[in-house]
């Protein structure tokens, strides 16, 4: 498995330039008798058994299902070409570079910046643009998980206004906070469960019917460097993991 590796990067890089690092996440077998590996939730020592879920990477236009686009016209040009602060730079472009400058410091036993870094980016992107969508950080969700209620909590993630629905999800790469090595990757699994479960409950809530299976998207970050995910989620993986 390919990795992200933490460096400075520019911001035309972090979303349009990743050939490498694109993944899709497929359930390989989603019956309860074959349990893969734990896959810990909060770094609390909390775990529960996927089912043979494994990462293959893909070539990044067909991973977006379409070519990147060559100009981001609502961005500054500095931002998109430089890899350090120019000396000139005016006070919004300043402010981009105390934060990717932050996101790339990782400190040892503690959380970093990397968190309201992504926020940044993902607003300059138009992420949270109209009256639609919103950016929400450090968000706890819980789901069942053999008969128990167990949390998962998300860096970042991007909802629908009025909590209706988790679109995007996006978990820092912690494993400098932890002796034992966990896998960056099985945080974001269990919070694209926990996502595609509560959004049914919505759904639920508001009368709608709810949804067999669904493609939860989701980046999992290294400093300032990101990997791109698709992961789906059935109904039939959600109650597997509920019954245990």
């Amino acid at each position: 498995m390919a990795q992200a590796t933490s460096r400075v990067v520019k911001l035309k890089d972090i979303f349009c330039g990743l050939e490498r690092d694109s993944k899709r996440i497929r359930p390989r077998d989603l019956h309860h008798e074959k349990p893969g590996r734990p896959l810990p939730l909060t770094g609390e020592g909390k775990s529960f058994y996927a089912f043979n879920i494994e990462a293959v990477s893909k070539e990044v236009d067909k991973f977006f299902d379409q070519p990147l686009p060559e100009h981001l016209d609502k961005i500054s040009p500095v931002l998109l070409n430089s890899l350090d602060e120019p000396p000139d730079a005016s006070e919004a472009d300043s402010d981009f570079f105390g934060y990717l400058e932050d996101a790339i410091a990782i400190p040892p036993d503690e959380e970093s910046f990397v968190g309201d870094f992504v926020v940044v980016v993902l607003k300059l992107m138009g992420y949270a643009s109209g009256r639609r969508r919103i950016i929400h950080q450090r968000r706890e969700i819980s789901f069942e998980m053999c008969g128990q209620k167990v949390d998962a909590k998300m860096d970042v993630c991007v909802m629908e206004r009025g909590a209706l629905k988790y679109l995007l999800l996006v978990q820092e790469d912690k494993r400098h906070l932890y002796k034992v090595d966990p896998e960056p990757l099985n945080q974001l699994i269990a919070e694209a469960i926990a996502a595609f479960y509560q959004n049914n409950i919505l759904r639920e809530r508001a009368g709608l019917a709810r949804v067999s299976d669904a493609v939860i998207p989701g980046i999992n970050m290294l400093g300032s460097a990101p990997t791109f995910y698709k992961i789906p989620v059935s109904e039939a993986l959600v109650k597997a993991i509920i019954t245990g």
